[in-house]
């Protein structure tokens, strides 16, 4: 199952799972031993999550031109192995980024990841791109990446452009799978840029 992050508490479950910060009630725990003190489930989070709104968006990228997303690959079968490995993250196997990068000129050169005489559009930038290491090669990549293009269809913008690491030939190859191109080496940097652009784009705007 695929979800768009819409909590603080589910974008923690990403942090946990990317192995950037500790769950909930771990914390608690520790605040505990540390400090004496019992802290709400409400608190442990606030704590761990500063900078975050209650719809998991970190506070830097909800601007209109910067707007950054994130889905999730949810695991909700039935494995008493699999249920554990995942009960820390709540059921989060998998997870993508999607930023929003709009430019009010179109003649605005994009300096970051491609090239100075590189002009591009509107576009959506796919990143950090992770698939738990044992449920990789069932589809789940592959559902993510399709739901950072239905958002960016449902936003209007066809372009998609993300950044890979010139050693990951797997990664490459599963990119090119999916339509995307080389359009920038990036020599002298370990990435390179690949696009893709969508054939159809939607009428109808998901914010």
């Amino acid at each position: 199952m695929i979800e768009k992050v819409a909590s603080k508490q589910r974008a923690l479950d990403v942090k946990v799972f990317r192995q950037f910060s500790i769950p909930v009630e771990q914390y608690i725990v520790d605040y505990y031993e540390k400090n004496n003190i019992n802290l709400t489930e409400s608190e442990a989070l606030d704590r761990l999550m500063p900078g975050f709104n209650e719809n998991g968006e970190y506070q830097k990228h909800v601007g209109p031109d910067e707007r950054e997303v994130q889905f999730v690959a949810i695991y909700d079968e039935q494995n008493p192995t699999l249920n554990e490995r995942y009960s820390m993250t709540n059921g989060v196997m998998g997870v993508v980024c999607a930023q929003i990068r709009c430019r009010n000129n179109s003649s605005d050169v994009v300096t970051n990841h491609l090239s100075s005489s590189k002009v591009l559009p509107p576009h959506v930038y796919l990143a950090n791109l992770r698939v738990d290491e044992m449920m990789r090669r069932k589809g789940i990549g592959t559902s993510l990446m399709k739901a950072v293009e239905e958002y960016a269809s449902s936003n209007n913008i066809n372009t998609i452009i993300l950044s890979v690491d010139h050693d990951n030939h797997g990664a490459i190859q599963m990119y090119q799978r999916h339509g995307f191109e080389h359009v920038e080496e990036n020599e002298g940097y370990e990435y390179g840029s690949m696009m893709k652009v969508l054939s159809t784009t939607s009428n109808v705007r998901v914010d």
